[in-house]
């Protein structure tokens, strides 16, 4: 569970949260929207502790700070290649066993054919379905995608949203996207993000 009770920030002169108070659960697939420039990626760097509220205070359950974040602009040893990419995120967090698993995603999203070829070469949508194969596999208990589906094809994004899906019945997954495409999926929650404030919308 992660809770934010009267989160206060802002940044110069401009007030970016204000008495924001949300409770999130242990699991489940939240969708986060809002316009450009609304907070969703200061929110994200609030949750990850990469930022430090004002005022207010952000509660974790043990099990809620083992987190898994997938950025905006994914950082990557360029040159692994895709599967010793793999190999390095899943023996790191101690789940290599779903190797399988992970390498079976790479097939239905047309990836594993690139696995040994080094990530430098790699084009931004391959990218992005690499590091969110790995984070969906990672076991973390909270997982954090930032645009993580930007530059993914049609095909792969529904492919790795059922993956989401099936992740988020163990692990809190909260989705940061502007994209209108990926609204009709079964959320736990829709979730706007304007003025400082969150509001729940209908899934």
């Amino acid at each position: 569970m992660i809770q934010l009770d009267r989160i206060q920030l802002k940044f110069a002169d401009k007030l970016v949260f204000t008495n924001l108070t949300w409770t999130f659960p242990d699991t489940g697939l939240f969708l986060l929207t809002g316009p450009n420039g609304a907070g969703k990626t200061t929110l994200l760097n609030l949750l990850t502790t990469t930022l430090v509220p004002d005022a207010g205070e952000i509660t974790f359950t043990n099990e809620a700070q083992d987190y898994f974040i997938v950025p905006h602009e994914p950082f990557f040893y360029d040159y692994l290649t895709g599967g010793e990419f793999l190999d390095l995120i899943l023996k790191t967090r101690h789940v290599f066993d779903r190797l399988p698993a992970a390498q079976q995603l790479c097939v239905q999203t047309n990836l594993a054919n690139a696995l040994d070829y080094q990530i430098i070469t790699y084009s931004l949508g391959m990218r992005k379905k690499l590091i969110l194969i790995a984070g969906l596999l990672s076991g973390a208990k909270t997982i954090f995608l930032d645009e993580a589906l930007n530059g993914v094809d049609v095909e792969a994004t529904g492919i790795l949203m059922a993956q989401m899906l099936q992740t988020s019945r163990t692990s809190l997954i909260i989705l940061i996207s502007h994209e209108t495409e990926l609204r009709p999926y079964p959320y736990t929650g829709i979730l706007s993000l304007q003025n400082g404030q969150l509001q729940q919308l209908p899934t």
